[in-house]
């Protein structure tokens, strides 16, 4: 529940969700629609290297098409932008924890709904992960692409959890805590 101790705190909270809301998330997962459209996990299968290099180069692309659609249908290229998205995405994520537990007075089911979504990237981290080192069981890519679901659901949750107090709201709440402590108003 929202009152005007936790306001401020909600609308912190609000922010850092907004983050992975607006952020990386939208990208990652439509860079993941494409990577499972091309069957990119058979496209390297080493993590966190491309081969034997860190990132891709230009010796990646293929010239015969336009550079843009490499993006969408080269499988080496997909794979790799949207692992490098997702990793960015978990050191947001990460970085994120320090953040939330700044807010002392963060409602219980606010602080529930980030570990969730924490639980939900980590568990999305672990089996992106091992998509790309053992390519052929089909189950795990299945399971990899629940779990996109399920990161999203949780970021709705998490969203839920910290939406924005409606102002003609907080006239009723003063009213309320008036009738619940009247000693503070005097």
């Amino acid at each position: 529940m929202i009152t005007l101790r936790n306001m401020a705190d909600h609308n912190a909270y609000r922010g850092i969700v907004k983050k992975f809301a607006h952020g990386l998330l939208p990208f990652i997962l439509l860079t993941g629609f494409f990577t499972a459209g091309t069957q990119g996990r058979h496209a390297v299968n080493t993590f966190p290297m491309v081969g034997d290099k860190y990132f891709i180069n230009r010796n990646h692309f293929n010239n015969e098409i336009p550079f843009w659609k490499n993006f969408t249908e080269n499988k080496l290229v997909v794979q790799v932008v949207h692992r490098t998205l997702g990793s960015l995405f978990a050191l947001l994520a990460f970085k994120s924890i320090m953040d939330v537990r700044k807010l002392q007075h963060l409602s219980p089911i606010a602080r529930k709904s980030f570990y969730f979504l924490l639980a939900a990237i980590t568990t999305q981290i672990i089996l992106g992960i091992s998509s790309v080192w053992y390519p052929l069981p089909i189950w795990n890519a299945n399971m990899h692409q629940a779990g996109a679901v399920t990161v999203l659901t949780a970021l709705i949750f998490a969203i839920h959890t910290c939406r924005r107090v409606d102002p003609r709201h907080i006239k009723n709440l003063l009213g309320k805590l008036r009738v619940e402590d009247p000693q503070a108003f005097h």
